[in-house]
């Protein structure tokens, strides 16, 4: 068979994935809550899943990448498994780590992203794993079968047939009796993939619309400017926060495209995923000696420490983990089977 044709990468979605991962490492800090009330940095999350659906759709569209799930999975468990074991481990040891014991029933449930209720740090009962800013990673493990399911029935129309099983999860977690499951899916966050896979059928007509999108490359700027803005200021219902983040990935592709970007922006978005699973362990520990509960010059230079090591920790973990066990799995597991010789008798 021949090799099908890998779509060209689009540098500009580096981009976003960081802005993305900033904003969460800010609402985790407390400006959000403590300082600036009206600013929801948390809503980036929003851009992660429409970004995700987006890229499943566009990574496959020049045929059936039957090993697309173990790339993906590959990429989010080992760092996210290594971080939920020690966390399991240093909660028995580390007082304050944790709001209660952490059974081993809680560590195999956040293992394998089974939803159920634990009680918060800052918060009463709420449906996340051990590590809690994974709660995410719930909702791509479970959209992989869904994607994959709806790229067998059909490939053509894969973006449709998910659509819909999208919309049909939110709808059954909806009428369902209130339980850990049903929360988890009644949520409208599935509603983002819906957006990300509408992004790529918009994209997909754009594409090579150079000039036209060139002509109004002002208007693509500004409308990225103004979704930013509106995604992170103001308190919103989560529907809303749903389609600016459909608004900035399509104005942001309209205006970057395939353009190549600074190796340095490029660098910042490869490691945006560790960033954003470790960051919230950096803001733990600094929170040992700065109280960012009060607005200070020492709550500001903790906020830039906060910072700069998370990206540090983003890179350790990137580098370890998607970089060199990421390769070796995937040597390991996706290795291509030799054919086997035929011996003549």
């Amino acid at each position: 068979m021949a090799e099908q044709k890998k779509a060209p990468m689009l540098p500009c979605l580096q981009i976003i994935r960081f802005i993305a991962a900033i904003g969460v490492m800010m609402s985790h800090v407390g400006f959000g809550d403590s300082y600036l009330t009206n600013i929801v940095f948390s809503a980036g999350v929003n851009l992660f899943f429409c970004i995700s659906a987006f890229l499943m759709m566009y990574n496959t569209q020049n045929g059936t990448q039957e090993k697309f799930i173990n790339k993906r999975l590959i990429r989010l468990l080992p760092l996210y498994w290594a971080l939920t074991v020690l966390t399991f481990v240093a909660s028995k040891i580390i007082d304050g780590l944790a709001s209660s014991d952490i059974g081993f029933d809680e560590l195999i449930k956040s293992l394998f992203c089974i939803p159920y209720y634990r009680e918060g740090l800052k918060t009463d009962l709420v449906v996340r794993p051990i590590v809690g800013p994974a709660w995410t990673m719930g909702y791509d493990v479970w959209f992989l079968p869904v994607f994959a399911l709806s790229m067998k029935l059909s490939h053509k129309w894969r973006g449709a047939i998910c659509s819909a099983v999208c919309a049909m999860i939110v709808l059954i977690g909806n009428i369902t009796p209130e339980n850990p499951i049903g929360h988890f899916m009644g949520r409208h966050y599935w509603l983002n993939y819906i957006m990300g896979i509408l992004v790529f059928y918009i994209w997909k007509w754009a594409e090579n619309k150079t000039e036209w999108r060139k002509k109004y490359i002002v208007l693509w700027s500004a409308v990225s400017l103004i979704g930013f803005l509106l995604l992170y200021v103001g308190q919103k219902p989560l529907d809303i926060n749903i389609l600016l983040s459909f608004v900035i990935i399509v104005s942001f592709l309209f205006c970057f495209g395939k353009k190549e970007m600074p190796k340095w922006l490029l660098w910042f978005g490869k490691i945006s995923f560790s960033f954003y699973l470790t960051h919230y362990y950096v803001i733990l520990i600094i929170g040992k000696f700065i109280n960012f509960d009060t607005l200070s010059i020492m709550t500001c230079l903790g906020t830039v420490l906060a910072f700069i090591l998370s990206l540090i920790t983003g890179y350790i973990g990137y580098y370890l983990f998607e970089e060199k066990i990421g390769s070796f799995l995937k040597n390991l597991i996706m290795k291509p089977k030799k054919a086997k010789t035929e011996v003549s008798v």
